[in-house]
């Protein structure tokens, strides 16, 4: 069972021979790798040259050249596009795998034969980041009940969902093409805007509840700054505007997860920049609610629900929100 791992870079000089390390100390060998150089200008790219010219056996490894910075989703699908597995897995340049991390997922997904998706597991040792430890989240090795999937991807609370990170999971790449799960380029939370638009997509997941990842925690990285620009917040709101109304209710909870997830979402930008955010929040929902577009009554309502003040944020009123906008005619 081939495996494509895609690695796009961008100004990681210091972490991605560390990254390059980790993969060809693989104890599973059956796999390529796409380095996909984002437009970087710094050594980056030199480095990993340097690398692959000085060993014999990595013929496996190749650079993808993009005339650009595109970003991290128009780097990833163009690792998609060239890549040639049964399966393929992201990883993040800055990031490593452990030695036997490709051997345990690939195990779970010969034994479940086509199953959709293997999520690896990681520690990061930073209690900020131990949401990503879903060894005590309670999930089954297997599970083909559409309906719990769903429901784990877009769980508002992180401690107890399916990672939201696209990295660490081995996803079949005839589901990814033929589905169209394609990441949108251009734009901020990309791996949440992946989350929610392919989130009914997955039939079939197992799990793998030993350490296969190891997240570096930086400054400068793409989630330590999440917060830091005006992006972010207006990144999110489209985010909902495209993808609430296309998600399937099965029951209740499904409701009220999603709407949690609006107040979880909306947090942290108006804790760590309250005045700048809640502006753009305000701004950016009022006009959505009130202006000329093609939304229905209920995204006018959860787009002017959006625009109250963080201390009028109730979960009740959320709720309300969505079973408004998910019932709506």
């Amino acid at each position: 069972m081939k495996v494509s791992v895609i690695i796009p870079f961008f100004r990681v000089e210091k972490w991605i021979a560390a990254c390059y390390e980790s993969l060809k100390a693989q104890t599973f060998k059956d796999f390529e790798v796409f380095f996909v150089d984002d437009g970087s200008d710094d050594g980056s790219r030199g480095v990993l040259e340097d690398l692959i010219g000085r060993d014999s056996s990595a013929d496996r490894f190749k650079v993808l050249i993009l005339e650009s910075n595109g970003g991290i989703s128009i780097a990833r699908n163009a690792g998609v596009r060239a890549s040639s597995g049964e399966y393929i897995f992201f990883l993040d340049s800055d990031d490593r795998i452990t030695p036997d991390a490709l051997e345990k997922l690939v195990a779970l997904a010969e034994k479940y034969p086509g199953v959709d998706m293997v999520q690896g597991n990681c520690h990061p040792h930073h209690p900020s980041y131990d949401w990503m430890d879903i060894s005590t989240c309670g999930f089954p090795e297997y599970s083909a009940d559409r309906e719990w999937i769903f429901t784990q991807f877009i769980h508002a609370h992180y401690d107890t969902s399916i990672p939201v990170t696209v990295w660490n999971k081995l996803i079949r790449r005839d589901l990814f093409i033929g589905e169209n799960m394609w990441f949108n380029g251009g734009s901020w939370h990309e791996d949440e805007h992946w989350r929610f638009t392919n989130a009914s997509k997955i039939e079939s997941v197992a799990f793998c509840f030993d350490i296969t990842y190891l997240y570096t925690v930086r400054e400068g990285s793409f989630m330590s700054d999440k917060f830091s620009s005006d992006r972010s917040p207006l990144t999110m709101l489209s985010y909902y505007k495209e993808c609430f109304p296309k998600m399937p209710i099965y029951n209740r909870e499904n409701i009220e997860d999603i709407a949690d997830y609006l107040i979880w979402a909306k947090k942290p930008d108006l804790i760590y920049h309250p005045v700048k955010y809640n502006w753009a929040y305000t701004k950016m929902s009022l006009s959505l609610a009130f202006g000329k577009s093609n939304f229905t009554p209920g995204l006018r309502k959860m787009c002017f629900y959006l625009a109250l003040p963080p201390f009028l944020v109730s979960r009740k009123k959320a709720r309300k929100m969505a079973f408004l906008l998910a019932f709506e005619a």
